[in-house]
């Protein structure tokens, strides 16, 4: 459907020339419908991909609004443009001028690998903040420094979940496995909660003499008690 933008485009904040960011949107949406859909599947058959003017407004317009041109590929035709635009790089497709001007706006052209790295630094920040990798399933990356500002909003905790069910990131990627395996990575909760809480009741019973834990008591965070 003809999508028509009258403010930010959803999910996105003023960073800086709004109005005219928007009128950028329109025209671009507006003249790649009109000169039809299949434009995008033209480009593909091409052996040059043409980066027109209209595209790099589209773009300049997104990063004044966005801060960033990672067009999510659901917010068309923006979305679906950038992806022919990766694709037409690594057919190595795109002109030096081109791949010039879209790294001069911090293109990404692998989003997996940059997903990766995002994931990657996030999880770094929590262990140095919090001395381990047992990120919670509700932990979503603070809003502010130190944290990366890339990463901000983003649900750490869930990531952390789809690494150890479904191999997201690391599948057919051992080397980022190892990453993980080095920072101590937790890929069985349960069994290390289980090992923590037998570790914690031996050194109870040890120095009270029996197992009757009150519902109220907490490990001390002083020797003989584990870490």
């Amino acid at each position: 459907p003809l999508v028509v933008a009258t403010a930010a485009p959803h999910g996105l904040a003023h960073t800086g020339g709004g109005g005219s960011s928007v009128a950028l949107f329109n025209r671009y949406i507006v003249r790649s419908f009109a000169s039809s859909h299949s434009s995008y599947v033209q480009d593909l058959g091409k052996k040059s991909f043409y980066l027109g003017s209209e595209d790099k407004a589209a773009l300049e317009a997104y990063l004044a609004l966005e801060g960033h041109v990672r067009v999510p590929q659901n917010f068309v035709p923006l979305g679906r443009r950038v992806s022919a635009i990766r694709r037409a790089f690594k057919k190595r497709r795109l002109s030096p001028a081109d791949v010039a001007w879209l790294e001069g706006l911090d293109f990404v052209w692998d989003m997996k690998s940059w997903q990766w790295e995002r994931f990657s630094r996030a999880l770094r920040q929590y262990i140095e903040l919090n001395g381990n990798p047992h990120v919670p399933l509700k932990f979503k990356v603070p809003s502010e420094v130190p944290w990366p500002e890339e990463s901000w909003g983003f649900s750490l905790g869930v990531a952390v979940m789809n690494i150890r069910h479904s191999e997201v990131y690391i599948k057919h990627h051992p080397e980022r496995k190892q990453e993980l395996d080095d920072l101590g990575f937790d890929w069985s909760p349960r069994e290390t909660s289980w090992h923590e809480f037998r570790s914690a009741l031996d050194v109870y019973i040890e120095l009270n003499g029996n197992p009757h834990v009150p519902r109220s008591f907490k490990v001390p965070s002083e020797a003989p008690w584990p870490e």
